[in-house]
């Protein structure tokens, strides 16, 4: 009788080592037992499950036991024996050494993508000063066909201009010279006020041939060379020399 009590004593305490061991999720001996900060055992993988369906809810992480507080990143791993602990620690090593290839992959890949940004940079820097040169000599060119346009077009109007006056001009002095000739010979009062008619037309005459010097000196300013402006008209000292 003593011997069977002590024999069911030795199982109820046997039961109750063993209940410390179980998994309050699958209600088994814990599978990579895991302990939460709040002193649960859980299998590992019942668990992260609880965790994960927690978090597709948008809810907390909580105990399931004791409905406390938890974070599945902080638990505390329970080895069973060294087997297992072995294989724990080389999960740990795998994950250590993929953390690192993961680190210099994408240290190379911000280094690459930094150098192509650099070659990108200077192409376009080079499309930029390229384009700037263009800009310069089409503004050099405009520029250019401006003082052309200046030499060739408007002071040629302006000469032309002053030219045709000044022939006019010539034609009635030549014109008023014949009447006072003829007025010499036939009309000695009616020579005396074309005398005077003709010397108004003088002044009037060489006010324009003081306008041509102005043209020839604006040409001389722009470029043109004497024998240019000789051969484009000629200048008169004054009306006497018409």
């Amino acid at each position: 009788m003593q011997q069977e009590s002590q024999q069911n004593y030795n199982q109820d305490k046997n039961y109750q080592k063993l209940q410390k061991f179980l998994c309050k999720i699958c209600l088994e001996i814990a599978s990579e037992p895991v302990i939460t900060d709040c002193g649960h055992l859980y299998c590992w993988e019942c668990l992260y499950q609880w965790a994960q369906n927690l978090k597709q809810k948008h809810r907390d992480q909580i105990c399931p036991q004791c409905k406390s507080q938890i974070d599945i990143d902080k638990v505390t791993t329970v080895y069973t024996d060294g087997e297992e602990q072995q294989n724990k620690e080389n999960s740990n090593i795998t994950h250590i050494v993929n953390q690192q290839t993961i680190g210099n992959l994408n240290q190379f890949t911000a280094i690459s993508e930094y150098i192509l940004g650099g070659f990108i940079l200077i192409i376009r820097l080079k499309d930029i000063d390229e384009k700037i040169e263009k800009l310069k000599n089409q503004q050099e060119s405009i520029e250019q066909s401006i003082n052309d346009s200046m030499i060739d077009k408007e002071p040629s109007d302006e000469r032309t201009e002053k030219l045709e006056l000044l022939n006019k001009l010539k034609a009635e002095y030549d014109k008023s010279q014949k009447k006072i000739n003829w007025y010499k010979r036939n009309d000695p009062e009616r020579k005396e006020q074309l005398e005077q008619d003709q010397e108004n037309l003088k002044v009037k005459t060489n006010h324009w041939i003081d306008q041509l010097f102005e043209v020839k000196k604006f040409l001389m300013n722009k470029g043109m060379s004497d024998d240019d402006i000789f051969n484009a008209f000629q200048i008169p000292a004054d009306i006497d020399n018409i």
